[in-house]
């Protein structure tokens, strides 16, 4: 919120990751408050000026202001356990693998037997919401495995059951 310009009709706001705002993102709002309706890059400073409007005419630009976003909060945006489905399991062989994602990813998908010999291993890459991919083991033993799901420091490992 900044204060009125006494007779505007409106006001032009500038924001921007830019101090110079060189590709501002330009709104244009009838009272003297805005909330941003857009997402906006996490761990990023943003600057941001007003201006009144009243028809063609327009008052001096405000100062120059500038807000800090967050980083990711909560466990909802990160890789967990309840983000990840395999279905059938026990299966065999042949799997449906479904990954919910809260930012566009790039996963290691690994399948290990419980001695840690890698028995599969591909690279997958998720869209924000639900991913939806299926995965074939071949000819494998019946038994119990591992399937882990990495990014960065993040790992879930699920048991995956070959009947």
């Amino acid at each position: 919120m900044w204060g009125e310009v006494l007779g505007s009709s409106g006001y032009e706001i500038w924001v921007d990751t830019d101090q110079s705002f060189s590709n501002p993102n330009i709104v244009i709002v009838d009272e003297p408050h805005f909330q941003c309706q857009q997402n906006l890059e996490k761990k990023t400073i943003y600057y941001w000026k007003v201006r009144g409007l009243s028809g063609p005419l327009v008052s001096g630009w405000s100062e120059t202001w500038s807000f800090k976003t967050e980083g990711y909060i909560g466990i909802d945006e990160q890789l967990n356990a309840s983000a990840i489905n395999i279905y059938p399991n026990p299966g065999n062989g042949e799997f449906n693998i479904q990954v919910t994602s809260s930012t566009p990813e790039d996963y290691l998908l690994t399948v290990t037997d419980l001695t840690g010999k890698l028995i599969y291993e591909t690279e997958i890459q998720c869209q924000i919401g639900s991913n939806n991919l299926s995965i074939s083991l071949g000819d494998i033993d019946s038994g119990a495995y591992n399937l882990s799901i990495c990014t960065g420091d993040q790992i879930v490992t699920k048991q995956l059951l070959i009947k």
